[in-house]
């Protein structure tokens, strides 16, 4: 069999799993019955946890399948699709806070709860990239090899800013395309920066950037609107990296920060006229 054909064979594979995902992710049930969905705010906790497992790991099958048959990079796209469907009907952070104030429940304690379950997610599909590029041909894993080191904490740091920045200029609302795109587009610009400043930073670093952006973006959030929150996000004035919601960075971080990555690495080898390296 073709490569190309593997390719559109796990890609379709991706597309199905993404169609079983949603539906799953929109049981989680909301704080009043509305639109906004939350994992950690679910009033059935026990089974939002399940479903959101679930979820993960069909999403981790598809990419270690993909991976083995297409390469890591197929392999990660393939795993974040199914999250990237899922996040696109979770409503917004605006429905998630006029739940809350439905429940008698402060803006500031959701953007919290939020904080947590970024980290949560993030931990996961960082265990998920793990497992996919283990799943693909040797030459690919030093990709992932040495995660903890100086070069990896630099292209970390570049790939939050750049991030952070991105989404701050983009997210002019927390529609759930917008927010998506914000982190799709500042994670892909942000993971190719990370690599060109950092060459031999592991992608896993690039992803936990875009994670830990999410973190400390509803954290800042819960500090700086407090329970002025739902009155700032009704009048748009809800701090920028507040408006997606967890599991829209875990999807970004998953699909764009390692693209990203594969752009930076083949704009230094172009620079230096060298051919591209296997990896992202």
């Amino acid at each position: 069999m073709s490569h190309a054909r593997k390719r559109w064979i796990v890609i379709a594979l991706a597309c199905l799993a993404a169609l079983v995902c949603r539906p799953l992710m929109q049981r989680v049930g909301s704080m009043d019955g509305g639109a906004g969905l939350s994992v950690l705010l679910s009033p059935g906790l026990g089974m939002a946890l399940a479903i959101t497992l679930a979820v993960l790991l069909i999403a981790a099958a598809v990419g270690v399948v993909a991976s083995r048959f297409c390469g890591p990079r197929v392999g990660l796209l393939a795993a974040g699709l199914p999250l990237v469907w899922a996040a696109l009907g979770m409503g917004t952070i605006s429905d998630l806070l006029k739940a809350a104030e439905a429940v008698e429940r402060s803006g500031s304690s959701v953007l919290w709860t939020l904080s947590i379950e970024t980290a949560l997610l993030g931990v996961a599909v960082c265990v998920i990239a793990y497992l996919v590029y283990l799943a693909s041909p040797d030459e690919w894993r030093r990709d992932v090899s040495q995660p903890f080191g100086i070069p990896s904490a630099v292209g970390l740091l570049a790939s939050l800013v750049v991030t952070g920045l991105l989404v701050w200029v983009i997210a002019r609302s927390d529609l759930p395309g917008q927010v998506m795109a914000a982190c799709w587009i500042g994670g892909m610009l942000g993971g190719m920066v990370g690599r060109v400043a950092a060459p031999h930073a592991s992608t896993l670093a690039f992803v936990a950037g875009i994670v830990l952006l999410g973190v400390v973006g509803q954290i800042v959030g819960a500090v700086t609107e407090g329970p002025q929150a739902l009155i700032e996000s009704n009048a748009g004035r809800l701090w920028e990296l507040s408006r997606p919601l967890p599991l829209t960075y875990a999807a970004a971080a998953l699909v764009a920060a390692p693209a990203g990555s594969a752009w930076g690495r083949s704009l230094m080898s172009q620079v230096h006229h060298e051919p591209a390296e296997k990896g992202v």
